[in-house]
């Protein structure tokens, strides 16, 4: 895997974190109380976020879960989408990662 191994990501005041999720529906809404955040996510987001809500975590292990989780080839595609939505999240508050620290 080519994820960026050397960094750890967390979540920022994870007590914040709010989930609304349906049966019939893919999509998750979250709520973030610190950052007044709402988000519509993707299977793949919500996974995410609740991963790094419940530990601190590299991000090659992340992909490597991931990748069991969902039963996925590893492949630059979903390892691109797994960085973009971490970097997306640490933008908006959600994420901190030991590379901004």
């Amino acid at each position: 895997m080519t994820a960026e191994s050397n960094i750890t990501w967390k979540a920022n005041f994870p007590d914040s974190f709010l989930w609304a999720e349906w049966e019939d529906e893919e999509a998750s809404v979250f709520f973030h109380r610190g950052s007044g955040e709402t988000l519509l996510l993707n299977p793949l987001g919500a996974y995410l976020l609740k991963t790094i809500c419940s530990e601190d975590i590299s991000e090659e292990k992340l992909a490597q879960r991931t990748v069991r989780y969902f039963d996925l080839p590893v492949d630059e595609e979903l390892l691109s989408a797994i960085s973009v939505s971490l970097h997306t999240f640490e933008q908006k508050g959600l994420l901190l990662s030991s590379a901004s620290q």
